[in-house]
Parts: C-alpha cells; sequence; structure tokens
C-alpha cells in the first residue's frame, strides 16, 4: 500500500512538471511571434526613409526611348559671391532646387541621379541618367547632345520690344504748332524788368490790371538812381 501511494504520487508529479512545461513552450511561441511582429514593424519603420528616396528618384526615371513632354530641369539662374558659385534650377514638379558649384561634377540635392558636369555665367549643363534620354527644348533655352545624354541649361534672353511708330504731322499742324509755341505769353515779370532796363515804356499793361508805377530817366534828381521792380520803380541815393 505505500508503494501505491508512492507511485501515485510520482506519476502525479510527472504529469504536473508536463503540463507546466506546455504552458511554457505555449507562452515561449507567443513571446516569439509578438517579437517577430514587432520585429516586423520596426523594419518597416526604419525602412521608409529609403523608400522615400528610391520614391523621389524612381519618379525622375522614365522608360528608355519615352520622349518627353516637358524638360526634367530648366535654368532659374546663377550666382556668385567671391569664390561661390551657385545655380538655381527649376525641376518639371514645381520645386527650385539650390545647386552648390564646387568642382566637375555636382550631384543635384534630393535628384542625385543627375548632376550638373560644366557652368559658366547663365548656362550650366546637366548629365541624364542612362535611363532617362535628354531632349531638346529651344523654347527653354534647353539643347540636348543625345551621344552624351548632356542637356545644354541656357537663360532664355527676352525678345526685343518693337519701337513705337513716330505719329507723322501734316505740315498744316506743324505750323499751327509753331504759331502756338510763338504765342505763349512771356513771364509778366520779365518783360517789366526788360522795360526799365532798356527805359522803355511805350509798352503798357492794358487797362484794368495791375500797373506798377514806373519813373521816367529825365526826373531822377542828380545824385539818385533808380531801381525797378515787378511791383514799380524807386529812386536810391547812389553809393
Amino acid at each position: 500500500m505505500p508503494r501505491l501511494l508512492t507511485l501515485l504520487l510520482t506519476l502525479g508529479s510527472c504529469l504536473l512538471s508536463l503540463n507546466l512545461l506546455a504552458q511554457d513552450a505555449a507562452a515561449g511561441g507567443q513571446t516569439g511571434q509578438d517579437q517577430s511582429e514587432f520585429q516586423l514593424f520596426e523594419n518597416l519603420d526604419s525602412a521608409t526613409p529609403n523608400n522615400r528616396a528610391s520614391s523621389r528618384n524612381t519618379q525622375n526615371i522614365r522608360p528608355s526611348g519615352t520622349a518627353q513632354a516637358s524638360p526634367v530641369f530648366t535654368l532659374v539662374g546663377t550666382s556668385r559671391i567671391g569664390s561661390k558659385q551657385t545655380a538655381l534650377l527649376k525641376h518639371l514638379d514645381g520645386d527650385i532646387v539650390k545647386v552648390p558649384l564646387t568642382g566637375a561634377v555636382n550631384p543635384i540635392p534630393g535628384h542625385d541621379l543627375y548632376s550638373v558636369v560644366t557652368y559658366g555665367a547663365g548656362q550650366v549643363a546637366v548629365r541624364y541618367p542612362a535611363s532617362v534620354p535628354c531632349g531638346d527644348f529651344a523654347d527653354q533655352g534647353i539643347s540636348c547632345d543625345p551621344q552624351t545624354n548632356i542637356a545644354t541649361l541656357s537663360l532664355r534672353t527676352a525678345e526685343a520690344i518693337v519701337r513705337a511708330q513716330q505719329v507723322e504731322i501734316a505740315p498744316a499742324e506743324s505750323a499751327e504748332l509753331a504759331e502756338t509755341a510763338l504765342d505763349t505769353p512771356r513771364n509778366p515779370f520779365e518783360a517789366l524788368r526788360d522795360r526799365a532796363r532798356d527805359g522803355n515804356t511805350a509798352d503798357a499793361p492794358p487797362p484794368g490790371r495791375f500797373q506798377p508805377r514806373r519813373i521816367d530817366p529825365t526826373d531822377v534828381p542828380p545824385g539818385m538812381r533808380v531801381v525797378s521792380t515787378p511791383f514799380g520803380d524807386r529812386l536810391v541815393e547812389n553809393n
């Protein structure tokens, strides 16, 4: 009887141990699954910037041989401050890209497949990737060399302004304009000053207008002289 009891206790202990092991295994599997799922999300998050960069570069790539409806880049301008040179390019999506020109090959920021290889005042040359053939767009100042797949971007010069045609004036109208110019009244003060200087009082102003007092030179007493102003004459002593 004691031996039977001992056997039952041993069997019960084994069953309990097996049950605990099964629970631990189930818990470990669940934990591993959770860790795998967590690792999966971590990988997706960490890959997001790379996906964005890849997506941006993919936008700039077209199947080889496909004609372009518009240029990938157009030149906005170039600048030089001291020894630093910069080019401003406009991407086809409307973004303005600033490209520092520091060497023989200058990658375009955000568009690493493209690079500026030569540059000068008002002109840059952009090397396209092999998968994107360049094209000519003369109306936008772009010419392409298909052998090297390099597009030359130039600033467009504004068209000359058409000079307005001079209006011809008939001879009769010209004579009338000349007479109008001759009939233009003189400065009244200037006329009075001239008459006083010349001693001529024959051209008196019309009645009803202000008539400044004028002194005849014959009426000037010895030791005095006439000082003329637009408002009249007055006598002063000779110094």
